[in-house]
Parts: structure tokens; sequence; C-alpha cells
């Protein structure tokens, strides 16, 4: 596939990857105590997880019982935010035990994240274009025999019993006897009305329920390099609820990455990223220099050059970065999941009343409890319901019961998903 990746070793929570600095930008946990217990907490929670210890038990809890106290200096409540928001988005108080640790992603694929860093035009699109290479017929040829229709916004989907009508903003609409739906979460939880019939009400609350994570990444250019380049990334000491304003700061600029880019990456979870979100660029970026000026009082720090701020949570066709099990249960994204059926019709002689079958399957990451919030979740959760229809199509025989997606399988019943994808890039979240 061409992907240049740089590993990091034990994941982005593994706090043995990350420096530390205090409020002043100074060196702190210089013995590294403070982030040795750090990880030994995500050990022990994971390991009451599997034991039943942990049972319906809050994140903030199991920390507690794993021996996390932290001290108010500031530098703790970065370490937490990089251990819990850090991976999720979502601050910890939301998260329970059994919803954070284990992963199955790094059960199943390995203990490493991988930093996407291709310099390419597409960006990650590459990865798309690498996946779907071959899809279609004749390549870039299908859109021009309206195979893949770009641009289309879709406004409503219409169930009847024998199809499915598709309508887009512009006033088009496609027929088909199936639709494979993958709307983000954030879209399915605000735009309910985009079916008809509407979606039951149980699997409306059931999708309620499933958190949208909120995930900002702020990138940043300079003409010079003004922090230490030796360093690649480090959480930084500040006040205020979720681990402040800038908890986590990734140098892009280090020898292992892009050594000439000049550029920082600082990641944003709920609260913080929905506030920065509604700043227009120039404010964030002034915002970005006072903060970083107070934590580095000893540094005179330009606006940036170049600044690409993220904001999914405001745009209307995401609602949010990614999901999140949050509060969630596995039976909520069972019922979520469903895939959906026009009402049974009025017999007309016919008994007993013929049931209408599915005609949407809801895909996507969200809908891959397994793997949710990831990438391969998505591509994982698209091949099972394009299984699925072709079944219902009577290609293929009939698929398995028990699919990539599914919480229940032991990791010597993943070797599909393996052989699927073998990578992971998951900054790219």
């Amino acid at each position: 596939m061409g992907l240049q990746l740089v590993r990091v070793p034990g994941s982005a929570t593994n706090m043995s990857n990350w420096d530390a600095y205090d409020e002043f930008g100074n060196s702190a946990d210089l013995d590294g105590k403070r982030r040795t217990l750090a990880n030994n907490v995500t050990t022990c929670i994971s390991k009451g997880v599997d034991s039943g210890r942990f049972s319906n038990t809050s994140a903030v809890d199991a920390a507690s019982e794993c021996g996390w106290a932290p001290n108010p200096d500031g530098l703790d409540s970065a370490i937490e935010w990089q251990l819990f928001t850090g991976e999720s988005g979502l601050p910890v108080s939301k998260m329970r035990a059994e919803n954070y640790l284990p992963d199955p992603t790094y059960g199943d694929f390995g203990a490493d994240d991988f930093f996407f860093k291709n310099q390419d035009p597409l960006g990650y699109s590459t990865v798309i274009h690498a996946v779907a290479d071959g899809a279609l017929d004749g390549g870039a040829k299908a859109l021009d025999k309206g195979r893949l229709v770009l641009g289309a916004e879709v406004d409503r989907i219409e169930l009847e019993c024998d199809y499915v009508t598709v309508r887009s903003k512009d006033g088009r609409s496609w027929h088909s006897l199936h639709v494979i739906s993958t709307l983000p979460l954030g879209v399915l939880q605000r735009r309910p009305e985009i079916f008809t019939p509407p979606m039951l009400t149980g699997q409306r609350e059931a999708l309620g329920r499933i958190s949208m994570s909120n995930y900002t990444k702020i990138h940043a250019q300079w003409d010079e390099v003004w922090w230490n380049a030796s360093v690649y990334k480090w959480v930084q000491a500040n006040d205020g609820f979720n681990g402040g304003t800038l908890p986590s700061v990734r140098n892009l600029a280090h020898a292992s990455v892009l050594p000439s880019s000049r550029t920082l990456l600082f990641d944003l979870g709920d609260p913080q990223a929905s506030e920065w979100e509604q700043l227009d660029d120039d404010a964030a970026k002034a915002k970005l220099v006072a903060e970083l000026q107070r934590v580095h009082p000893g540094k005179a720090i330009p606006l940036p050059s170049a600044f690409h701020m993220t904001r999914h949570s405001i745009d209307p066709l995401s609602y949010g970065a990614y999901s999140d099990w949050g509060d969630s249960t596995a039976e909520d994204h069972l019922r979520a999941g469903m895939p959906l059926s026009a009402p049974t019709p009025p017999a007309s002689g016919q008994f007993p009343p013929r049931a209408c079958p599915p005609r949407v399957w809801l895909s996507g990451e969200a809908l891959c409890p397994r793997y949710n919030g990831f990438v391969h979740g998505g591509l994982i959760s698209g091949r099972r319901d394009a299984t699925r229809v072709l079944a219902a199509l009577g290609v293929n025989g009939s698929f398995a019961a028990n699919d990539g997606c599914d919480m229940t399988l032991g990791r010597d019943q993943m070797k599909r998903g393996r052989a699927v994808l073998r990578w992971r890039a998951s900054f790219a979240r």
C-alpha cells in the first residue's frame, strides 16, 4: 500500500513514550514515577475488567482503586487526560472501566500505534484508494457511467416493502433493492427523520446512548522551530478541567516524523474541543499563541505561518469525530445496528401477511462494536453488510451469525479480521 508509518510502541496511552513539562515549560517528572504509575494503573484496570472486578465501575473509581491519586500540580491532570481522553475523546468522568480497557483492537492487531506520515495530495485518502482498488469496473470511467455518484448530500431514505428510494437535497433520487448506510453516528443521532418510516423508538434510544466523541486536532506551522525539536511528544501541565487547555503536544518536526515540517500537533477532547471549534482561525491562532506563551514564559512565540483545525462537531456531515462506548452497553450496540425494514403491509388476501425484509443496513465504525472508533471498524463493518446484502440477494449463500465486529469473538476467531487489515493508523481516527 506504500504507507509511511512511524511506530508508537504500546499505543498513545503508553506514558513511557511521553516527555513531561511543568506549567512553566520546564522538564517535569524527572524520575518518571508519575508516568510509570499511570502505566501501572492502565494495566491494573485492564486486568480488573478481565477478572470481573470492575464490572459496572466508572473509569474514575477503577483508576482510584488501582492507586491513581492525582497531585494538584496540573501535571497529573495532563497525564490523566492522555490516558483516558487522549484515546476516547471523552472526559474520564463519562467513561466506564469495562468500556475503556482492554481494547480489542490492540489485542487483535498488536499493541502499537502507527503514525501515518505520507506527504501526498490525497492525504489519508491514499488508504481509501488502495482499499477500493479494483472495486469499480473501469476505474475512474465508472464515475462517467454513474456507478459512483459524488457530491450528492442525502436528505431522505424512504423504505418500501420491495425497494428503497434515496433522495438528495438537490432533488435527485435513486431506487435500489438494498441500501448500506454509513451515515456517522452523530448524523443518525441528530437527524433520525432522515429515514421514512422512522426508526423504532428503542433503536433511536440505543443510538443515543452511544457516545459520539469530539476530538479536535490543531496543526500549527512556524517559520522557525522555537521548541525542543529532539522531543517527540509531551504532556503539558496547566490549569483547568479535564487536562486544561493544551495537555497533549506532538512534535511533527521530530527526526522520526517530518523533520522539515516545523509543525506541532495539538489534541483536544471535550469540553475544550467544542470550545475551540467555535473560534475562527484568526481567533484560534491568537488563543493558541497566548496559551503557549503562558506555559513557555521564557520563549517569544510568534503567530504560526500556517494553521489548520478540525471542526468535526459542527460539521453537519458528521456531528463529531468518531464513536465511543461511553456509558453504552453491548445490548445498545446490538439494537442500534439492527437493519431497517418497512412496516408489514396490510394483508391483501395473503395469510399470514408477508413481512417486509430488511432493506437498509446500518454500517460504519460506530456500528462495529468490537472496533468502533477506528478506521478498520468502518472497513470490516462495510464488508460485513455487503456480505449480508449478497446473502439477501441469494448470492454467496448466507452470512455467518458471528462477524468481525462481534464483541464475543475470541482472538483465535479473528483470523479473517487480520486478513482484512494488518495495519492500523490510529491517529487518523
